[in-house]
């Protein structure tokens, strides 16, 4: 661990100190950074990987991690991003009344292996013994849950040197700003808004997004239907919330669907509608929402805590993307760039499931969700979720739920 002084002016030794700190607790290399992105101060061994492995050009990085003080500012005071070379890193604004001070900046980290990054980003280049291998192989490998912890708690060391008011101002104004605009510009485009019915065909589209993980695409439908709850509620504040209810209901029932753990989602959405009775102004109704969905999204891919997170995440959209469709291990593989041998093995010990098994569990929810609509014959159910033969469906349905898919439909409630 050392300490690097990039430039002779008189640092506030509190500013230094939590640097080291975060350095020290962490394992990552931690900056003080001017608001143009200079490093001004900065401790634990700074990244040398693309001047070793000349895998991108140092003006590139330096842009890269210049724009992501502009981004974390922008999305509510914590940003976690690559850089050209493929590691991970995050960045904080130091704020001083409103205005950016100073940045702070952590990384670098592996998001996967030390194996698959030297195989995949470096192209097997960088030879054991080598400067760059010995590089890659003394990074920390981290899954998203210790991202996200490792930039919540950047963003926390940040609010701490700035205060946390300006920290909290900045976090309700980025959150604020991006649901108030969206939300305003949505209504500004439904011509005779009075008359305009409720976009069922959105909340489809909304539950879709959740099912695949696809979070920008969700907030912005979301903030979509809050336009027009807020039309169809006639401005009451009560409706609004009893129409935001059902939508929680919704949103809860697809986590349960895509895998979420039952008693996670139950206690989730028992908070949520403890708080929402509570809300008393638009803007805070809107920013839980929010919380509420992302939530949710969470509870249903929970692969945070696996050593292969972002490689399990890319297989399971990939499968839900194209369950209609003819699913192989080597097309599933491809998806998360590894070999088919491999990948087996990695999903099996990660998930408790063959990729197989996984690929005909979804299969079959995605037909019991299908059955719901008792005008859809069941040969369309099974071309649905990639069976071509009826027969053959039916025997999996029977398999996963104990009877056949006509008699599952008949005990649905009307």
């Amino acid at each position: 661990m050392s300490d690097l002084l990039r430039t002779p002016m008189d640092l506030d030794p509190l500013r230094r100190e939590a640097v080291r700190a975060y350095a020290a607790a962490t394992g990552l290399g931690c900056a003080l950074t001017a608001p143009d992105g200079a490093v001004l101060f900065e401790s634990g061994v700074p990244c040398d990987l693309c001047a070793l492995a000349g895998n991108a050009p140092r003006e590139a990085c330096q842009r890269a991690h210049r724009d992501a003080l502009g981004f974390a500012r922008r999305f509510g005071g914590q940003y976690a991003y690559l850089c050209p070379g493929g590691l991970a890193y995050f960045a904080s604004p130091i704020m001083d009344m409103d205005a950016l001070s100073a940045g702070l900046r952590a990384g670098p980290a592996l998001l996967v292996p030390p194996e698959d990054y030297l195989a995949c980003e470096l192209n097997g280049t960088a030879a054991p013994g080598s400067p760059a291998y010995e590089c890659v192989m003394a990074l920390t490998s981290i899954g998203p849950a210790r991202a996200s912890a490792l930039a919540h708690l950047l963003f926390m060391t940040a609010a701490f040197l700035g205060g946390a008011r300006e920290a909290e101002r900045l976090r309700e104004a980025a959150a604020s700003d991006s649901m108030q605009g969206q939300i305003s510009a949505y209504l500004h485009g439904i011509k005779q808004a009075e008359s305009a019915p409720y976009p069922y065909e959105k909340e489809k589209a909304l539950l879709d997004a959740m099912s695949h993980s696809r979070r920008k695409e969700a907030n912005r439908l979301l903030n979509e239907l809050l336009g027009h709850i807020l039309l169809i509620s006639g401005m009451s504040f009560e409706r609004m919330k009893s129409h935001i209810n059902e939508l929680t209901v919704l949103m809860s029932r697809r986590a349960l669907e895509n895998g979420a753990d039952p008693r996670q989602v139950r206690e989730a959405t028992y908070r949520a509608y403890r708080r929402l009775v509570t809300i008393q102004g638009f803007e805070e109704l809107c920013i839980w929402l929010g919380e509420v969905m992302n939530g949710l999204i969470s509870a249903a891919f929970a692969f945070g805590d696996t050593q292969h997170a972002g490689v399990i995440r890319r297989a399971v959209g990939h499968i839900r993307a194209h369950i209609s469709q003819p699913l192989t291990l080597k097309a599933v593989s491809d998806e998360a760039y590894l070999s088919p041998a491999y990948f087996s093995r990695v999903f099996k010990r990660e998930t408790g499931l063959s990729v197989e098994q996984f690929i005909t569990q979804e299969r079959m929810r995605r037909a019991a969700d299908l059955l719901w609509n008792r005008e859809m014959p069941l040969a369309a159910v099974a071309q649905a979720v990639g069976i071509q033969s009826v027969s053959q469906f039916s025997r999996m349905f029977r398999a996963a739920y104990g009877m056949a898919p006509g008699a599952y439909r008949r005990n649905l409630p009307d």
